[in-house]
């Protein structure tokens, strides 16, 4: 169940993480408007994540996704991303921490 359309591969072993980005036109008026203008227009990205594990596609929104899909790793999961101090708030991207975690998963 994944829409039409192109999808990145960021690691592939027996299970697949993929990375889908969608851009689309925003245009808002009001307080976020440049002063002189009436409406702000930009382009706005969004990147959405799935696995394909036994030939379903499961969406992963955050870290925690992944333990949902493998519960009897999970402790393990938690463990890893603790003690390799994988976070999105820092400079690391959810690529590099996202495949990360499924590298993990997939060996062990």
């Amino acid at each position: 169940g994944l829409a039409d359309g192109y999808y990145e591969v960021l690691y592939k072993g027996d299970v697949t993480l993929l990375k889908k980005t969608i851009q689309k036109f925003s245009e808002s008026s009001g307080i976020d408007a440049v002063p002189g203008t009436s409406s702000l227009k930009q382009f706005v990205t969004r990147y959405y994540y799935y696995i394909i594990k036994d030939g379903f596609a499961f969406q992963i929104r955050k870290k925690g996704d992944f333990a949902k899909h493998y519960k009897e790793k999970k402790g393990a999961i938690r463990q890893f991303i603790k003690s390799n101090g994988l976070n999105l708030l820092g400079k690391e991207s959810e690529d590099m921490v996202f495949s990360q975690i499924m590298e993990f998963i997939d060996k062990n």
